[in-house]
């Protein structure tokens, strides 16, 4: 999951360097917030559920990055904008909700990083809604060494 994290932060720093910035700087430290839109085509698996689901719409993130002298903070903050999703057997039409969160603290003596997200889709008649939750913490020492590393994964799929 750390490998997952990492390849998702990495992933949307590449993405945001596309946006453009509003910041605040001077000589000791530098903040930016960067507003980004995504739009998405997927076919959706909820492991455990009985059919994939078509999904279209945006996704929206309101980024903040600061760095000082000894410490850099990203927190990355997402939700869907308009998500529709369509059962590829049943033609059953879901609403796509939620949120998502990424906060990296980096210094000088440890690194840790949380991530939590709450994805929900809610069907438009009695086909079960779904809804994934992942909520992962890792803390580093500055010898490398995870202190504290924390997993939850919930995936289900809900009758109306």
């Amino acid at each position: 999951m750390k490998k997952f994290i990492k390849a998702l932060v990495v992933a949307s720093l590449l993405i945001t360097g596309s946006a453009l910035p509003v910041g605040v700087s001077n000589a000791s430290s530098s903040t930016e917030f960067i507003s980004r839109n995504f739009s998405i085509e997927v076919d959706y698996i909820v492991q455990g559920c009985d059919e994939p689901i078509h999904l279209t719409g945006w996704l929206h993130y309101n980024d903040h990055f600061t760095d000082n002298k000894n410490k850099s903070l990203v927190v990355l903050h997402g939700n869907p904008q308009g998500i529709k999703g369509v059962g590829l057997h049943s033609g059953a039409e879901y609403n796509g909700v939620g949120s998502t969160i990424c906060i990296i603290n980096d210094n000088l003596q440890s690194y840790n990083t949380t991530y939590i997200d709450n994805f929900h889709l809610i069907s438009k008649g009695k086909t079960p809604n779904r809804t994934v939750h992942i909520n992962y913490h890792l803390t580093e020492n500055a010898n490398g060494e995870i202190t504290a590393e924390l997993e939850h994964i919930s995936i289900e799929c809900k009758d109306n």
